[in-house]
């Protein structure tokens, strides 16, 4: 399953939240479906019931396709090293914010460029025609 940034970004939110609650990381990961778009709520169910079955979150996770599934593949695999899952979920979380808030600050700043460009290139081709047909 393709995750996206900012599934990551909120399943990170809410794992935060969890964990501050004192729920375990598997339990808080079940829970963190409710209130999201329908990819991470599919893939966080997917993850409860493999996660029942006995399957090794690591395991389940490594399976992801996409950069922002290999993230997090690559995030929970180091929390489960260094003993601090959570923690690697949680800047994770913030990594993601951090380049969608960098993507629309891009977005943004091409947006006028943009439209300069598209008003000089309509401003030239009507003086083409102008030019063309001795129009006035």
């Amino acid at each position: 399953m393709k995750l996206q940034l900012q599934d990551l970004e909120d399943l990170a939110e809410e794992v935060r939240a969890a964990v501050q609650a004192g729920v375990p990381l598997e339990r808080s990961l079940s829970s963190a479906a409710a209130g999201h778009g329908r990819r991470l709520r599919r893939f966080l169910q997917r993850l409860q019931v493999r996660l029942q079955s006995g399957e090794s979150l690591e395991s389940i996770v490594a399976g992801t396709t996409g950069g922002a599934g290999r993230l997090l593949a690559a995030a929970v695999a180091a929390g489960l090293k260094t003993g601090r899952p959570a923690l690697m979920l949680e800047l994770l979380g913030a990594y993601a914010g951090d380049v969608i808030e960098l993507r629309a600050g891009i977005a943004q700043a091409l947006a006028y460029p943009v439209a300069v460009m598209s008003v000089a290139l309509l401003l030239l081709a009507a003086q083409a025609l102008t030019l063309r047909w001795g129009l006035r």
